[in-house]
């Protein structure tokens, strides 16, 4: 779309509505509409596709060449582009200037100036001329300023940023180019080079590129990255022509800001690999809590055994061997808080505990909270508040995305200044959390926005953490606010829903517990050999305790056998555990109540659903013989009690 002094020349099929997105079609039909009402004449020869040529003319070239204006709604064969021998040869560019007469029916010949622009080669040339009536020469400065006034008018209009540049500088930019730039007007834009807005990786193919447009090249859309004043980044595609502008070579561009597709293209890269560290991490943990188990499990026996010894050697082993376990249970805490985070049941509503939930999120963000800032947690003076309507582990998760918020809000990483402070108090209605800090804050234009997705003031945020704190506690009637704090800095408050404890169905006149010394038939199926080969050992004392580490090999000794208690690892190869216990139902549907699952963290979105639904007894990795003891006596009663 060349710009030849003060006249748009379209180089595409004239009147073609079909083609180009709608606010191409739209540019195109204001252009047209512009001519028309200035007066000038556009004439088009192309190719008719048998080795003739087709004309096409606008109504005011249809009325100087002495035609009704019905005349322009068809292809013109008769008419052609007036060029005089003398006319000058067309530039490097195809354009030529020249002064033209042209002949009317049955009227003397009208002078005209005439801009004519050749496009293509051979048999594909096209020409595009503007035609100029040279008696209304007065009128055609008012035409020409209109044409631009109504160009402005549309170019100001635009959704889309467009630019004119002269001489290296930005000369005209509309305001959707203000806005995608950062500055507040023209002046602003114009005081740097165009090349200085670029980052300096993009400078040598901008230049590379403005050169070959301004000599006449047609390029395609070119996207670079562009620097605004405030330091922020945008990623601009561009277009652009070649033009005329007050008699000095210029370019128009028109462009798009592709930074958001580029934002969400990111982010959801970002939450592919989230989800996929969230597997990751429960994987991870099973496996850990695997040999972690029998490790536990080990000590406990040995320092049992050890406590019955007398001696300073069995004393000093003791001490070490308590040392050892508590480095154990620290591990099995970590691991504990992990699935927690990660852990895929975590959508169902319970009562959850306020204070062991932030225990969690505090151990979970203890590394990005260590050296950047103090944590000063409120005491609640011995004031009971009421456990809250949620889930663990998603509560776990949007207060350690408040947290790491709130570190992220410094500037700096000095602990004596830093500060974050936690309070949780009960209301009439509700359970409040408020996570305050001293960092920079928030404007009050973006208290708003914060909790729109993307969002985000910090140059290394992603604009998701506080949305999807948002969508956490929303799930389960919950709600949050971000206010500023007095003296610098600001608040999150999150408003909890106390559980409200429901009636309780009639108990069930429960079976006498059974003694301990009771022998019963138990089934340990776990794919660990070390694992079920010790719980095998631990049981056996007590009870008639049989060890398989294959599920199918477990399925046809369920089928051969009726066991009473049925110990059974939840992920195993082969059968799952799942597949087991199906299986082990349709052969004995007794077997329903007998399982109890041991697992060590669920990982994947069946197995979830299926605890979701069944609620089967669970014993969780690692646990101690207390707890294995209890799991067994509790699948007893369950059973004796018709559950």
């Amino acid at each position: 779309m060349p710009w030849h002094g003060g006249f748009f020349a379209y180089t595409a099929p004239v009147g073609s509505t079909g083609g180009g997105s709608p606010e191409e079609r739209g540019l195109l039909g204001a252009m047209l509409a512009a001519l028309e009402a200035a007066g000038i004449g556009l004439v088009v020869e192309e190719p008719d596709g048998a080795g003739g040529q087709r004309c096409w003319v606008n109504e005011a070239a249809a009325r100087l060449e002495g035609h009704p204006p019905a005349a322009s709604a068809g292809a013109l064969a008769a008419l052609a582009l007036p060029a005089p021998a003398d006319a000058p040869a067309p530039d490097a560019t195809g354009v030529a200037h020249f002064e033209a007469a042209v002949e009317r029916v049955g009227a003397d010949p009208v002078p005209v100036a005439v801009t004519s622009v050749a496009c293509g080669q051979g048999a594909l040339r096209t020409r595009v001329a503007l035609l100029g009536d040279r008696r209304e020469g007065p009128r055609r400065g008012d035409a020409l300023r209109a044409l631009e006034t109504r160009f402005r008018g549309f170019a100001d209009a635009a959704s889309e940023p467009i630019t004119m540049l002269t001489r290296g500088r930005i000369v005209y930019a509309n305001p959707a180019a203000l806005r995608v730039l950062g500055v507040g007007s023209l002046a602003e834009l114009a005081a740097r080079p165009l090349l200085d807005w670029a980052e300096e990786a993009d400078r040598a193919p901008m230049a590379e590129r403005l050169a070959r447009i301004l000599a006449g090249e047609q390029l395609g859309p070119y996207e670079y990255r562009v620097e605004r004043p405030d330091g922020t980044k945008v990623r601009l595609e561009l277009v652009s022509l070649a033009v005329e502008h007050e008699g000095a070579p210029a370019m128009l561009s028109i462009g798009r800001d592709v930074s958001e597709r580029e934002r969400l293209q990111t982010e959801l890269r970002r939450a592919e690999q989230l989800a996929a560290l969230g597997t990751l991490a429960a994987g991870v943990a099973h496996e850990i809590n695997n040999p972690l188990g029998y490790a536990l499990l080990h000590l406990e026996r040995l320092a049992s055994e050890l406590a019955r010894g007398t001696t300073p050697a069995s004393a000093t082993a003791a001490h070490a061997l308590a040392e050892v376990r508590d480095g154990c249970e620290r591990i099995r805490l970590v691991v504990s808080d992990l699935l927690a985070f990660s852990r895929p049941t975590s959508d169902a509503v319970e009562p959850v505990d306020v204070d062991e939930a932030l225990d969690a999120a505090l151990k979970l963000a203890a590394h990005a909270l260590r050296h950047r800032a103090r944590v000063a947690r409120a005491c609640t003076d011995g004031a009971r508040v009421p456990r809250v309507q949620a889930s663990h582990g998603r509560l776990v998760q949007a207060l350690v995305n408040l947290l790491i918020n709130a570190v992220q809000a410094f500037a700096d990483d000095s602990t004596e200044r830093n500060e974050i402070a936690i309070a949780v108090t009960s209301e009439a209605n509700a359970v409040v959390v408020r996570i305050a800090d001293n960092g920079r804050g928030i404007r009050a234009e973006d208290a708003a926005r914060v909790f729109d997705p993307f969002f985000t003031t910090k140059p290394t945020g992603t604009g998701l953490g506080l949305a999807i704190t948002r969508s956490i506690l929303e799930a389960f009637g919950g709600s949050i606010a971000l206010h500023p704090r007095a003296g610098g800095g600001a608040i999150a408050e999150m408003r909890l829903r106390p559980w409200e404890e429901r009636p309780s169905a009639p108990a069930r006149s429960a079976a006498p517990r059974a003694p301990r010394g009771a022998r019963t038939a138990i089934l340990v199926v776990d794919d660990e050999p070390a694992l079920a080969n010790l719980i095998g050992q631990l049981l056996e004392p007590a009870h008639d305790a049989e060890v398989c580490v294959r599920s199918r090999e477990a399925l046809e000794r369920i089928r051969a056998r009726d066991y009473d208690v049925i110990l059974c690892d939840l992920m195993m190869p082969e059968l799952t555990g799942i597949d087991l216990w199906r299986a082990a139902c349709e052969a004995r549907p007794q077997c329903r109540d007998r399982f109890v699952f041991v697992t060590g963290g669920v990982f994947t979105a069946s197995a979830a659903a299926f605890l979701a639904r069944e609620q089967p007894q669970l014993l969780r990795k690692p646990f101690t013989l207390e707890e294995l003891e209890d799991a067994v006596q509790s699948c007893l009663e369950r059973r004796r009690a018709g559950r």
